[in-house]
């Protein structure tokens, strides 16, 4: 791990990913190598999701969906313009350059997606990439390894099959760590808690059916095990009515049984559940849905914990 970080680090200094035209070859180059190997990438991640294959196609649609906008994102003839200001005696106090080196820890969920798009963002900004994707059961890890590994340069781009510990070697990278598993010890991070409770907020300007049909279709996709599907809603008193309706009705369009949580075992959803009949019996809240799923209307916003989250 040292000699690779030792190119990243020279690869760094060198300013090679600095270069606007660099950036968008590197850009080109991933795009064509996740086109080239579409086929096999929906493969694998179908069989690491088990999920219908409308799924996989708006995870890879949205993975190169990323890659692209980055590329977007650059404009040569500005940039051009911006480095040669200083030949015209004048300052660039808007001139931005990457941080340098990023580490990416990517999250097991929508797993295409998570890779694919902080690496693309990363190198739009000029920066080296460190791709930390150590063994595991997954049969996407080995083809996104080889496809990326032989688009992009050697000297700016590597992948780990570690987890990196080396705290000298941490300190130097800027943390994208969507795991949340980070213990915050570091100088420069960005961190997704993907355990931490989703709330979605329905005010009196919503639209109720498109918020009911959003709302019940983040819950319900992939599972229910995406970490932005809403665990609470806050609506509005005045529309609670109308919105609890829209979404009793938008569900039967879903199958319930696909639908698990995220978080939570069988057991403790049992636990979850008889909670929220107690309340029921109490008239505290009132409930809709089966033995999969339900749909709790809380009449008094302090009478369950907040530890139940949803189900």
């Amino acid at each position: 791990m040292a000699e690779t970080f030792a190119q990243l680090r020279a690869a760094k200094i060198d300013g090679r990913t600095e270069n606007v035209r660099f950036r968008q070859n590197e850009l080109q180059n991933l795009h064509k190598a996740l086109r080239d190997n579409a086929d096999i990438i929906c493969e694998t991640i179908q069989k690491d999701a088990q999920g219908p294959r409308v799924e996989v196609d708006s995870e890879y649609y949205l993975g190169m969906l990323a890659v692209r906008d980055a590329y977007q994102s650059l404009d040569f003839d500005n940039e051009l313009k911006e480095e040669y200001l200083i030949a015209k005696n004048k300052d660039n106090g808007k001139r931005r350059v990457g941080y340098g080196i990023i580490l990416i820890r990517p999250t097991t969920h929508t797993r295409f997606f998570s890779i694919v798009a902080p690496v693309a963002l990363a190198i739009a900004a000029g920066n080296c990439v460190l791709l930390e994707l150590p063994q595991t059961l997954s049969n996407l890890d080995p083809v996104l390894k080889t496809t990326l590994s032989k688009a992009l340069d050697q000297d700016t781009f590597v992948v780990s099959n570690d987890e990196v510990k080396d705290q000298r070697l941490l300190d130097e990278c800027l943390i994208v760590d969507q795991t949340g598993s980070s213990t915050g010890n570091f100088k420069s991070e960005l961190l997704s808690q993907p355990s931490a409770q989703t709330v979605a907020v329905v005010d009196r300007t919503a639209d109720i059916q498109k918020a009911a049909k959003a709302v019940v279709a983040a819950r319900f996709t992939y599972g229910g095990r995406s970490p932005y599907s809403p665990d609470i809603v806050l609506v509005n008193e005045f529309k609670k009515k109308d919105f609890f309706e829209a979404c009793v009705r938008y569900t039967s369009q879903y199958v319930p049984a696909q639908a698990q949580s995220k978080r939570a075992p069988s057991q403790a959803l049992d636990e979850i559940k008889n909670k929220f009949k107690s309340a029921e019996s109490a008239g505290r809240v009132s409930i809709f849905g089966s033995q999969e799923y339900m749909i709790a209307d809380v009449r008094e916003r302090y009478c369950l914990d907040y530890s139940l989250g949803s189900s």
